[in-house]
């Protein structure tokens, strides 16, 4: 214990910020929990350690680093999940007894776990995950599964619960640190014992936040990595603290495996994550190279999940899973107070239709708008000429760096001054944002489902929402000659001006 303690000091004493000290805080408490079996007398030791750094439960106040973790919520879910089960379609192709809360004594979480849902303030299952969380946390094997379902519904809990529990529970399989022989001299590299791949820098962020929640004083150290210029050195130095479970984007962690830093030998859970945004964004052939290194599929757990599903995922999950795997679907239909608004629009009059919807739509001080379109170049037209008009805006798209993108977006979440973001899809899933009032799409998209992600940064948590979508008149054929499926009947009350 004295070892862990003068660790976790110095561990404390480099960090560049409050999350880092958490990390710390797992680093040291490491050594003192042998990773299998370790419930009795090792408990016994991490209760004392607990006490002797003085962890806000124990004292009964909370630090700074707790304070920031558990109070602020990047993936809240939608209350409709909760209030509304009329405006929820469930279909699973599997005969799987759902759950009603998460004490149900058959999926015997462990106990830090579930302590630490609690401090999350988990009290109740969402849709997916009555239905994932007994399909994955099983006593004999697991299923492997793919899941249907958006942003909001808690599919993020619903694959790191099981994931987390799976390590505590069998262990991490010595994942973490270790050394490999190069021929001159041994060389420093990493098997992480769970991956959970990302399409975008901003989600792999917000899912390294969740799974700091759920491993919170345990042994399991997590860690990130994702592209971005200049940070391959600093994310390789931080992976030194460990990454049991390890959070990136394909193609940066691909390159880390192709220099040799990282290897998947002894990942046991796999976790795709927006698997159709990959898709979409070409990262499958990386994906499928990433998943050449992990161990075969019958030795491994999977889990896909995807706003839609379409042939050509169903085909990714005859590859990437087990026979036998389950489908979970989970369906929000449009709820009724929401407004759509169909504005038809010349080209040539677009940006004075903008500036006139914006300087109305500003006169309520509790407004918050995204402007949605379809390229780069069209972002930062926009942007200039919002500017050029005295708008204050902030812009989110691929060009800009990862760091820019990060702090534009707390920028706007924080919403002081600036209540307008343009933005490309690069935000349109993914990625939760408070109290967005209104989504403007100045380009019409391309495909319904497209659509559909873009308003849903609207209209959240219960909230009431207006969604506003520009055509004009020479796109209008092939924007509606769009399948909508069941969406048809939804859509067909827009309200047309």
């Amino acid at each position: 214990m004295k070892k862990s303690k003068e660790r976790c000091e110095n561990e404390r004493k480099i960090c560049v910020n409050e999350f880092d000290r958490i990390i710390a805080l797992n680093v040291a408490l490491n050594p003192l929990c042998r990773f299998k079996s370790y419930w009795n007398p090792q408990d016994n030791e991490r209760k004392k350690y607990l006490e002797s750094v003085g962890t806000w439960t124990e004292q009964g106040m909370k630090s700074k680093s707790e304070k920031q973790l558990f109070e602020f919520n990047e993936k809240e879910v939608d209350a409709i999940y909760f209030d509304d089960a009329n405006l929820i379609d469930v279909e699973i192709d599997k005969e799987i007894k759902p759950i009603e809360k998460f004490s149900d004594l058959k999926l015997d979480l462990d106990p830090w776990l579930k302590d630490n849902m609690d401090l999350c303030n988990f009290k109740r299952p969402t849709p997916i995950q009555k239905y994932v969380l007994p399909a994955l946390i099983r006593e004999n094997k697991s299923f492997d599964l793919i899941g249907v379902a958006e942003t909001g519904s808690g599919k993020t809990a619903a694959f790191l619960i099981p994931l987390i529990n799976h390590l505590l529970k069998f262990g991490k399989e010595n994942g973490g640190l270790n050394y490999v022989e190069t021929g001159e001299h041994n060389k420093l590299h990493y098997t992480p014992s769970a991956l959970i791949l990302s399409p975008t820098m901003e989600l792999t962020i917000q899912l390294y936040r969740e799974v700091l929640k759920l491993t919170y004083r345990t042994p399991i150290v997590p860690a990130y990595v994702h592209g971005g210029k200049g940070n391959y050195d600093t994310q390789f130095e931080a992976l030194k603290a460990g990454c049991h479970i390890l959070i990136a984007t394909p193609l940066r962690l691909l390159e880390m495996m192709v220099n040799k830093d990282i290897f998947m030998i002894k990942c046991n859970f796999l976790v795709i994550d927006e698997i159709d945004q990959m898709l979409d964004n070409g990262f499958i052939p990386q994906i499928r190279k990433i998943e050449g290194k992990l161990p075969d599929k019958i030795q491994r757990i999977t889990v896909m999940f995807s706003a839609t599903f379409e042939e050509k995922l169903k085909q990714l999950a005859s590859s990437f899973l087990r026979d036998n795997y389950i489908k979970v679907k989970i369906t929000r239909n449009i709820p009724p107070y929401l407004k759509h608004q169909v504005l038809w629009v010349d080209d040539f009059d677009k940006d004075e239709k903008l500036k006139e919807l914006l300087n109305e739509l500003l006169k309520e001080q509790r407004n918050k708008i995204i402007v949605f379109a379809n390229t780069k170049d069209r972002c930062n037209r926009i942007a200039g000429f919002l500017g050029n008009e005295n708008f204050k805006v902030l812009l989110v798209h691929g060009n800009l760096s990862a760091v820019e993108r990060l702090k534009n977006l707390r920028k706007f979440v924080e919403g002081k001054e600036i209540k307008i973001l343009i933005a490309s899809d690069v935000l349109s899933r993914g990625t939760d944002i408070k109290d967005i009032t209104h989504v403007i799409n100045y380009d019409s998209p391309e495909k319904l489902t497209t659509y559909i992600h873009r308003v849903g940064r609207t209209a959240r948590m219960g909230k009431k929402g207006k969604r506003k979508l520009y055509l004009w008149a020479n796109r209008i054929q092939k924007y509606w000659s769009i399948d909508f499926g069941t969406y048809s009947r939804q859509l067909a009350g827009i309200i047309i001006n």
